[in-house]
């Protein structure tokens, strides 16, 4: 079982670090993403991307991005290699006609993507039979992309998103852990 302190942050996978999977959650007990994570964790092999595990602290927003933007540009300038790759990974409940398509949103309003690698993921997604869409709305991207982005401004080589998975896809742990192949597949 996966268990973090609030407020700490939890390296789930050791795997490619210069793509950062970052999971923000508010509850361990309760989040199917967590759920779907732990399912899968002893059986995630070492070339998808490193996946941290925040925990908020819900009392206190800002202090909560404003670190995990700190860990995640620390996390990053340990892996200066080209082509590094940072997805806020979130799930939300959706719309039944989305929630029946199995549905993955990519976030275009915070979105840094140099060369087109979300074009790349998101034709991985599709081929493992998931729908999906672009949104600079309510699945846009929030605070945490864009203080990467603003962080990032000088890495021209660096991608920042924001990656979010209906309530269908992220109960299955079989498609949680083909997303993350995806995201390991970017700029090989």
């Amino acid at each position: 079982m996966i268990s973090v302190e609030r407020g700490v942050v939890s390296t789930i996978s050791k795997g490619d670090g210069s793509k950062a999977v970052c999971v923000i959650t508010p509850i361990l007990q309760t989040d199917p993403l967590i759920a779907s994570l732990e399912n899968i964790q002893k059986s995630i092999p070492n070339n998808l991307p490193r996946i941290l595990l925040i925990v908020e602290k819900t009392n206190d927003y800002s202090d909560m991005t404003d670190r995990t933007t700190q860990i995640l540009l620390a996390n990053l300038s340990m892996h200066k290699k080209t082509g590094n790759t940072v997805i806020i990974l979130r799930w939300a409940y959706m719309i039944p006609p989305l929630e029946e398509k199995h549905t993955v949103v990519i976030g275009t309003r915070y979105l840094k993507d140099p060369d087109a690698r979300m074009d790349g993921l998101e034709k991985e997604l599709q081929a493992i039979g998931l729908y999906t869409l672009r949104d600079s709305g309510l699945y846009g991207g929030g605070q945490i992309c864009h203080n990467l982005i603003v962080g990032l401004k000088h890495h021209s080589n660096v991608a920042v998103a924001e990656v979010t998975l209906s309530f269908s896809v992220v109960k299955d742990p079989v498609y949680v852990k083909e997303v993350l192949k995806s995201i390991s597949e970017l700029s090989r």
